[in-house]
């Protein structure tokens, strides 16, 4: 399976890549909405993973995209509220308005993430 990453934060980032990496897909990952749709338009993917709050284009606005250039696409999209935490809820509302699959609070426990892309890929924990 592979899974695109995109979070402007590189720890976090890197913690989402190193995840789903142990669940045996293969990861690639952006910086921001526009450096995950040039990827996305070079190959398939059957996951994103994708931060709302990120300068450039955000999740939102990443999400509406790849509804329309990819319908099929699942979409996990993670909030903290871009330092604000009140504000995280109200960020993953919006992502599911745009059309993303599942939702996330960071932080968040990586066996729940994991949980949620075995869900959304049809996989099961033995099946990986």
């Amino acid at each position: 399976m592979r899974v695109l990453v995109v979070d402007d934060e590189p720890a976090v980032r890197s913690v989402i890549e190193q995840t789903m990496t142990r669940s045996c897909c293969d990861v690639y990952t952006a910086t921001d909405g526009f450096d995950a749709l040039k990827k996305l338009a070079l190959g398939h993917f059957d996951l994103v993973v994708t931060d709302v709050v990120m300068p450039e284009m955000d999740g939102i606005k990443l999400i509406a995209h790849i509804r329309e250039l990819y319908p099929d696409l699942k979409v996990i999209a993670i909030s903290g509220g871009g330092g604000i935490r009140s504000a995280a809820p109200g960020c993953l509302n919006r992502a599911e308005e745009a059309g993303a699959s599942r939702t996330l609070l960071k932080p968040f426990n990586p066996s729940l993430l994991n949980s949620m892309a075995d869900e959304l890929l049809g996989r099961t924990a033995s099946g990986r």
